[in-house]
């Protein structure tokens, strides 16, 4: 029976604590592990922070220009309109959500553990 051959395979030579030990993990390995995933996600932290920077520079030259145009009493029909075709607003703070609230939650999170 090659079922019973193999169960006596796994816990007759010590491969059973061998796969506990991997299993279980201390605070070190635990703590080892967290930064090689945050070396793995240094990438799309920058790229998260291009487009955030982006899209929120974007929006604040927006509103820097209608502020400007509307102390020379000109017409900003044009601009509120592409940014309302667009919804830039709802963009805009949808990227700073996930930008500023990732790390939010991750800190509660520490907090709470």
């Amino acid at each position: 029976m090659w079922f019973i051959n193999i169960f006596k395979s796994i816990f007759s030579s010590g491969k059973a604590l061998e796969i506990l030990d991997e299993v279980i993990l201390t605070k070190e390995e635990k703590a080892k592990l967290q930064i090689k995933m945050l070396a793995g996600y240094s990438q799309y932290k920058i790229a998260q922070r291009v487009l955030a920077f982006g899209f929120c520079g974007m929006y604040l030259l927006t509103i820097i220009i209608c502020l400007i145009l509307h102390l020379f009493k000109q017409d900003i029909t044009a601009i509120t309109v592409i940014v309302d075709q667009f919804k830039l607003g709802y963009i805009v703070l949808t990227v700073v959500g996930f930008y500023f609230g990732g790390g939010f939650f991750e800190s509660k999170n520490r907090k709470d553990t």
